[in-house]
């Protein structure tokens, strides 16, 4: 999730640009984990839940929480290939999402890389919340 168009770390090619995100493990149940991010880019705090639901597909929730105003934008690098919006959900290549809590779902042209210099086309999913608060809620589905 980008805050304010930041990244939790600022990277320069190789390596990270001063102070690095600080994770924190927060707990696993049977079938979920969940953890949190402090970044040094910005005072807003990223809270991640990620269960894995009936042997089948993942819901991934996201709720960041600040002390003012941000514009907060969950990205999705998806595979090579078209995708398309249709209202919440995304539709891709072997997948679909479903993303509750953003006010606007785009696809952007982006890239991916399968290993160390080496980018294909790809297309980015862009969901944005505005406010001090914002929870995403995903569920990533098999096609």
């Amino acid at each position: 999730v980008c805050v304010d168009g930041l990244d939790q770390t600022p990277y320069a090619r190789k390596a990270p640009i001063g102070a690095t995100a600080q994770p924190r493990f927060l707990g696993r149940a049977k079938n979920e984990l969940v953890g949190e991010a402090h970044s040094p880019a910005y005072e807003a705090v990223h809270r991640r839940r990620i269960a894995f639901v009936d042997d089948r597909h993942w819901v991934i929730e996201d709720t960041l929480t600040g002390e003012s105003e941000h514009r907060y934008d969950l990205r999705f690098h998806l595979p090579p290939g078209e995708a398309w919006t249709s209202g919440a959900a995304v539709l891709a290549p072997g997948l679909a999402l479903v993303i509750d809590g953003a006010d606007e779902i785009t696809i952007e042209p982006g890239w991916v890389s399968p290993r160390y210099g080496v980018k294909h086309d790809a297309p980015v999913v862009s969901a944005v919340a505005r406010g001090r608060e914002a929870t995403f809620r995903t569920e990533l589905l098999p096609r």
